[in-house]
């Protein structure tokens, strides 16, 4: 399960990694957007967006979840 927490202090909301992975390929394909102008817009390497469009990622800061969200235009 993917681990996703706003801050380092809050619990951790479980999200199947392949879930999470399918809803955001789904929206980045329909966004047009390549991986790095993604990765521009979150303030993320190329390699991050990768990995979590990949399900390769166990965990990952519910802060880097709604700038992805923000950018392709879904909710988190």
């Amino acid at each position: 399960m993917l681990e996703v927490s706003s801050t380092d202090k809050e619990p951790r909301e479980k999200v199947s990694p392949a879930g999470f992975s399918e809803r955001l390929n789904a929206a980045f394909l329909d966004s047009g957007m390549t991986k790095s102008e993604l990765a521009r817009r979150c303030n993320l390497t190329s390699a991050a967006i990768n990995f979590l469009i990949n399900g390769s990622t166990k965990e990952m800061a519910g802060g880097n979840v709604f700038p992805i969200a923000d950018a392709l235009g879904v909710s988190a």
